[in-house]
């Protein structure tokens, strides 16, 4: 395997009264070659490794009491292969959670 993957991230987040507000943006990048076969060369939808994952996210906080918090995130990812584009695609996740601290 000779894969070589790349990640870039930024994120930032804004506190304000008892919102704490976050966006943080991803993109993880491969590209290389597969092991190839024993006796014969791999096709090239097997040999190759080109893709890219762009991931965007925007989250809110609201501090619910002084130990408990709720939360929501939204995330959307774009996947894009460059050699199966069959797997190419997007994907909307929703998060909710109830947070407490110790």
């Amino acid at each position: 395997y000779k894969v070589n993957p790349h990640t870039l991230s930024a994120g930032v987040e804004k506190q304000w009264n008892r919102y704490l507000f976050s966006g943080n943006y991803s993109l993880t990048w491969s590209e290389g070659r597969n092991a190839s076969g024993l006796t014969e060369p791999l096709p090239d939808v097997d040999d190759r490794v080109d893709n890219y994952l762009h991931s965007l996210a925007f989250g809110m906080e609201y501090a619910w009491k002084k130990n408990m918090s709720v939360r929501g995130t939204y995330i959307y990812d774009y996947y894009k292969d460059h050699v199966y584009h069959d797997l190419s695609g997007g994907y909307n996740t929703l998060m909710l959670g109830l947070n407490y601290r110790l």
